[in-house]
């Protein structure tokens, strides 16, 4: 990369956060596109966006802060400015749910596709799991449910969940009829959800959370045995 006034080689002494994609960047150079002119020698906290990832790392600088930090309350502060967006996330797919829920995956079944759409290898990934719903955060869902995914994923999919006997979690279902590729299997069963979305499966442990953040839009109910 050619010399420019808007960019500088910075050594990350350290690391408030960062994300998984960019490995460990601690005592690193990163090439840093400067929003702002910058002294060799000068020691600052950048905030920074990526720009290339590749054998070598560049960032984009969002802000810069100087002078002496309170490195513990800046941390704090971060994480907690990534968890309120990620609630954020999580608020926006409970407006999109039909239905969420937190249960156990039972059985895992693969859909037969009639012969005539097995040369369509999109087809033939499809699976069901039957979950058994142990509480009920939104909508009105029977005490099993059927969740339709993909595996294996194609390309267009990769980031979407996948299910096997026995998981437990947590929901974000959306009813297969709001699904336009789930309308093109023939023999797709009637009645169920699907859950493609990356946010669309969270961990059990997650649960409190998620069950206060839908009391903002709705009240939630224990499944009675």
């Amino acid at each position: 990369m050619e010399a420019s006034s808007d960019l500088a080689i910075v050594r990350a002494d350290e690391v408030v956060v960062a994300p998984q994609s960019l490995g460990d960047i601690a005592r690193r150079d990163l090439t840093v596109r400067l929003s702002s002119s910058a002294r060799v020698g000068a020691k600052a906290l950048f905030l920074a966006s990526s720009w290339v990832v590749s054998d070598e790392i560049a960032v984009m600088e969002l802000a810069r802060v100087s002078g002496r930090l309170d490195r513990r309350a800046l941390r704090e502060a971060v994480l907690e400015e990534k968890l309120r967006a990620f609630d954020d996330q999580l608020l926006a797919r409970i407006a999109a749910a039909d239905a969420v829920v937190r249960g156990r995956v039972s059985n895992v079944s693969t859909i037969e596709i009639p012969p005539k759409q097995r040369d369509d290898e999109d087809f033939a990934w499809w699976r069901i799991a039957t979950v058994e719903v142990l509480d009920v955060l939104k909508g009105r869902p029977e005490p099993i449910v059927r969740v339709a995914f993909l595996d294996p994923r194609p390309p267009q999919w990769f980031d979407a969940p996948v299910f096997s006997e026995g998981q437990e979690g947590i929901w974000f279902l959306r009813k297969t009829e709001h699904t336009p590729e789930w309308r093109e299997v023939e023999s797709a069963p009637k009645g169920a959800y699907s859950a493609l979305h990356p946010l669309d499966y969270q961990a059990a442990g997650l649960f409190a959370r998620i069950h206060a953040l839908t009391q903002l839009g709705g009240r939630s109910r224990r499944v009675k045995r």
